[in-house]
């Protein structure tokens, strides 16, 4: 985890330890970390599932694909992980 999301969790720990007078930070973590990993899974299954659709071979090379599927496949690259 990039220290930033840290810091802020840590704060929202902080902030609902506070208001409720009860320690919660684990819960805080946990929900983090299942959040930033189901994204990631979510991003990589659709990322794949599109290139896929597009018609890439992943048992061949980049002979083995159409043009198409080779730009979908840099496109998907480079324009997937903003999107996720």
């Amino acid at each position: 985890m990039p220290i930033a999301k840290l810091a802020d969790g840590a704060d929202g720990a902080d902030a609902d330890s506070a208001r409720i007078c009860g320690k919660r930070a684990g819960t805080y973590f946990a929900i983090f970390s299942f959040t930033e990993k189901t994204a990631i899974a979510f991003g990589t299954g659709v990322s794949l599932n599109v290139v896929g659709l597009l018609g890439v071979d992943p048992m061949g090379d980049v002979a083995g694909s159409s043009d198409l599927a080779v730009a979908s496949l840099r496109l998907v690259y480079c324009l997937g992980s903003v999107v996720f």
